[in-house]
């Protein structure tokens, strides 16, 4: 029979062991990235939080707490830090999974001091410079951040004016924005119901905000771009927001009021794969039932009910695919210029 090693052999090899396996771990193992990723540089916080291999959240702001805090309105999906790994270096942080390489390079921006620091705390220029850049596990360019802000509105920037909008138990006023390197090759599509002319929206300023009179016709904003360079980005912000695209080689993102800088990034090989991003942060919309998509009028076009129910006729003649039509509200009520006639509503060319 084989005999046990003695006692001092034990005492001698258990070391070594633990001495082999501290050292796998240091070096030779990253560590799994927890659900938020907390950083500093400087007076900042940034705060990195994966939802999947293909999407990261990122915020940014001088107030830790805001920095830190959840998402918007209509994000539904909640944070998943499954497959992503993190280290640290003297090149920075880095965050990996199979779909991206996320790096926040290390602070050395100049901070102020004394009076200097208490005049520019909050305001442009001020805050601690932040480079974030995203890549494919090949090394491919994804994405750049060069820079952000938050400033409180003041009359040196003709912003002031918001601050008489906030309530005392609103958060206080800051504008914040982020600028992204714009290579000279990328274009940009989305933002929603914009009617300018133009789909590609590289050169362009738009505002992102829900307008009635724009010059176009009304422009309903959506705060989420995709482009040729293999992924989306969503705004985080429901405040007016103005994003002007390659210009000087970036692209930046301004808000009129916020407490942080958020937003979301989803890498995609195709833009299909970019859209199924977007539907796990927001949600995926039911389709509606066939009823519903059919021949839509608008009250201001006629001048009887006659006249709205023979065009809805026509339709139906003419065996259109317009299996309902759907009249504005205002005919119903008394605040419209007409009341339909209840008795003749459904009068067979119309349901």
């Amino acid at each position: 029979m084989q005999s046990l090693p003695n006692a001092s052999h034990a005492r001698t090899t258990l070391p070594l062991w633990c001495t082999v396996l501290c050292l796998l771990i240091l070096f030779g193992v990253k560590a799994q990235a927890q659900e938020k990723v907390v950083l500093s540089r400087g007076e900042a916080t940034v705060m990195l939080e994966p939802y999947a291999p293909n999407i990261l959240r990122v915020t940014l702001s001088l107030n830790k707490a805001d920095a830190t805090s959840a998402p918007g309105y209509g994000i539904v999906a909640h944070g998943s830090a499954n497959g992503w790994s993190q280290e640290s270096g003297k090149n920075g942080d880095v965050f990996k999974s199979s779909r991206m390489v996320v790096t926040v390079n290390p602070g050395g921006h100049w901070t102020p001091t004394g009076t200097s620091a208490d005049i520019a705390k909050f305001f442009n220029g001020s805050t601690p410079g932040v480079g974030i850049s995203f890549k494919t596990p090949d090394g491919k360019p994804i994405l750049s951040m060069q820079g952000w802000q938050m400033s409180v509105p003041n009359h040196k920037d003709g912003n002031a004016d918001i601050l008489y909008d906030r309530r005392s138990s609103d958060a206080p006023f800051f504008k914040v924005g982020a600028s992204f390197h714009s290579p000279k090759d990328e274009h940009y599509y989305g933002l929603g119901q914009n009617q300018e002319g133009y789909m590609d929206r590289r050169g362009h300023v738009v505002r992102c905000a829900h307008d009635y009179d724009a010059p176009a016709g009304q422009s309903v904003c959506v705060p989420f771009v995709v482009t040729n360079y293999g992924y989306g980005l969503m705004w985080d912000n429901p405040s007016r927001t103005t994003v002007a695209f390659g210009f000087n080689d970036s692209t930046r993102w301004t808000s009129d009021v916020g407490q942080r800088v958020s937003f979301f990034i989803i890498a995609g090989k195709t833009y299909d794969e970019i859209y199924e991003g977007y539907r796990l942060l927001t949600g995926s919309t039911p389709m509606l039932p066939k009823s519903a998509y059919g021949y839509i009028q608008c009250k201001q076009r006629y001048t009887s009910q006659k006249e709205v129910l023979d065009v809805a006729k026509g339709y139906r003649d003419r065996h259109l695919p317009a299996d309902v039509m759907v009249v504005d509200w205002f005919y119903y009520t008394k605040m419209g210029q007409m009341d339909m006639d209840p008795a003749s509503r459904d009068r067979g060319s119309m349901t």
